[in-house]
């Protein structure tokens, strides 16, 4: 490797090969979380998900992949740890410390200081989602009382409430929603590899050593520029940000007229638009469900306006025939209502 100064020096150095030891064979697996499957040995690795074994293919929780492996250290080298890919985080145990918690590519780790030469213990906890333990469970007849309708639980069901076994065993978790169904492709899970023991050469000059480690780093993943890195490389583009939707969805219409953007605004004001003016809403009942209590509130009133909170929920502000104003949330209309806000067009104050 050759480096050129700012100040017109020449650097060169001999770039030693890396030397890589594949580790995708003969893993020990134990797994932790709801209805973890029995520990197994995996002569080669491979996705969860993919397993013919149900409760490893529906399991979601943590797995810990274990193995010993054998090295002699030299002065001057560095040993990094390559697990290629991961569903969908792991943390890197070397002889019984953790090193380093990996959560995005490339999943790459230095543990040269904690090695030692001859056998050493090498440990991968790999975490996946909760979305396959649903898919599991919908295999099974619902026992909790999901709406079929909206997937929603509208009472809780009576085995829960006396405390007594539920009927459908094989279902390990309990929600207020379904969240997924039986035939929802599973998503991959585990530690994917290849898993690899790279050792690489330093460089005596400083400068030097850090483009070879940089380039080294880079190289184990070439879609760095898409998850990030550990640090800004001088020789790194720009990154172009993606589009806020959250922003987008509540800017103001592309269409407004000319002369609205032609009037002078106060610095560092932003445009309210103004609520329109109060119509009288028909007759009818909105219905408040207090999931605390389980009671109704039920209200009637002419519209207002409606706007959005900080939390980014659309509510509608009503006033009851005494005056007294009172806020629904925009999901709690009937359908007759939601008719009547989109016949007269009404605006959203932000």
């Amino acid at each position: 490797m050759k480096l050129e100064t700012a100040d017109g020096r020449s650097i060169e150095e001999k770039l030693e090969p890396e030397k890589v030891r594949s580790l995708d064979s003969d893993w020990m697996v134990s797994f932790d979380g709801v209805g973890a499957p029995r520990a197994r040995r995996f002569e080669k690795l491979y996705p969860w998900n993919e397993s013919p074994d149900e409760s490893l293919r529906y399991f979601s929780g943590t797995g810990g992949y274990k193995k010993t492996i054998d090295l002699n250290k030299e002065e001057g080298e560095e040993i990094w740890l390559d697990l290629g890919s991961v569903e969908v985080i792991a943390a890197v145990l070397v002889n019984g410390k953790e090193i380093e918690v990996e959560w995005k590519p490339p999943f790459l780790t230095e543990i040269t200081d904690a090695l030692k030469s001859g056998t050493n213990e090498l440990e991968i906890r790999v975490a996946n989602l909760w979305g396959n333990r649903f898919i599991g469970d919908e295999q099974y007849p619902d026992d909790i009382g999901f709406s079929p309708s909206n997937g929603l639980l509208s009472q809780l069901p009576k085995w829960f409430v006396e405390d007594k076994p539920r009927p459908q065993q094989g279902r390990k978790t309990f929600t207020t929603n379904r969240y997924y169904g039986k035939d929802d492709p599973l998503r991959p899970s585990g530690l994917l590899g290849p898993v690899s023991l790279i050792t690489r050469s330093k460089h005596t000059d400083p400068r030097l050593e850090q483009v070879a480690r940089d380039l080294f780093v880079f190289s184990r993943n070439p879609e760095f520029l898409s998850y990030g890195w550990h640090r800004k490389a001088p020789y790194s583009k720009e990154i172009v940000k993606k589009p806020d939707k959250k922003k987008a969805k509540h800017a103001e219409p592309a269409n407004e007229p000319a002369e609205e953007h032609a009037k002078p605004k106060k610095k560092g004001a932003s445009p309210v638009k103004p609520a329109p003016v109060a119509k009288p809403a028909p007759e009818g009942k909105h219905e408040l469900r207090r999931w605390a209590v389980g009671k109704h509130q039920e209200s009637t009133g002419s519209y207002v306006r409606t706007f959005v909170n900080s939390k980014q929920n659309k509510l509608v502000t009503l006033r009851s025939a005494d005056g007294k104003e009172f806020n629904i949330f925009h999901r709690s209309l009937t359908p007759e209502d939601l008719a009547y806000l989109e016949s007269i067009q009404a605006e959203t104050k932000q």
